[in-house]
């Protein structure tokens, strides 16, 4: 199927018995990054920060995981149908999914069209835990996770803290991370209820100073007219006036990447 993003490519990107649509947005030779979607699908928010990043000097991928892109919020049918994907183990969530071997393969193929250059990536709540799965491939060097979440992840104190990836991926992120000093940048709310601190605490347990921590302070919450219960850092909350805090995230978001993507592999 052909969407006609307006201001986006859009290419089939068929591996590891996987076929996905890929939304391209930005010059082919610019640093290069991942842009995963979130639980509420690709909604205008999600192409609004691709848009951003690719003026920003970026060149953006986008691939279309569920749903049907520009569409309104679909949490509840979202979430509905990736419990039916085998490709997301959705409700087996300390297992592999296989979509993030697809996710490794775009990757590589992300850093051979830009020329061998390192590759950042973004995940976000159902997909921000993706970004260390990534971290085995040599070309991911700057993986963002904005509030990550995963289906048993709230209320349940265990699971608060958990990860939600395999023991083995996460052995190999950490693994990564000590060997080429490859660090993860951390986004989220202070009182996000979908992303409990102990989240991040578990980030800081595991990776120590490669883990760098981004948390918006509850005290700045009624100044800049934040919600008690924002959950996404880069999109559906987000707000670009100057001195908000999404927008400082955003802005150390940007800053991490140009740090780290100034290389080719």
């Amino acid at each position: 199927m052909v969407y006609n993003l307006d201001g986006f490519d859009e290419f089939l990107f068929d591996q590891n018995k996987l076929k996905r649509t890929v939304f391209r947005i930005g010059e082919i030779g610019k640093p290069p990054i991942l842009l995963m979607q979130e639980l509420p699908g690709m909604t205008k928010h999600t192409l609004d920060l691709a848009r951003r990043l690719a003026n920003d000097g970026f060149v953006v991928y986008l691939p279309l995981m569920f749903g049907t892109p520009n569409r309104q919020m679909a949490i509840i049918g979202n979430a509905l149908r990736l419990c039916i994907q085998r490709e997301f183990n959705f409700l087996a969530w300390h297992k592999p999914s296989p979509i993030t071997d697809w996710l490794r393969l775009l990757c590589r193929y992300i850093s051979e069209e830009n020329g061998g250059r390192q590759v950042g990536a973004i995940g976000m709540c159902l997909t921000g835990r993706f970004v260390l799965s990534l971290m085995v491939e040599d070309v991911v060097t700057a993986p963002v996770m904005s509030q990550p979440g995963h289906p048993k992840g709230n209320g349940n104190p265990k699971a608060d803290a958990t990860l939600g990836i395999p023991a083995c991926e996460l052995a190999a992120a950490k693994k990564r991370a000590e060997d080429d000093t490859i660090q993860i940048l951390g986004l989220r709310f202070e009182d996000d209820p979908f992303c409990p601190p102990g989240r991040f605490e578990t980030m800081e347990k595991e990776f120590g100073k490669n883990f760098i921590r981004f948390d918006i302070d509850r005290s700045l919450y009624a100044a800049h007219d934040i919600k008690a219960k924002a959950h996404s850092v880069l999109t559906i909350d987000y707000n670009d006036k100057a001195d908000h805090p999404t927008r400082l995230a955003y802005e150390k978001m940007i800053d991490f990447f140009k740090e780290r993507l100034n290389e080719r592999i």
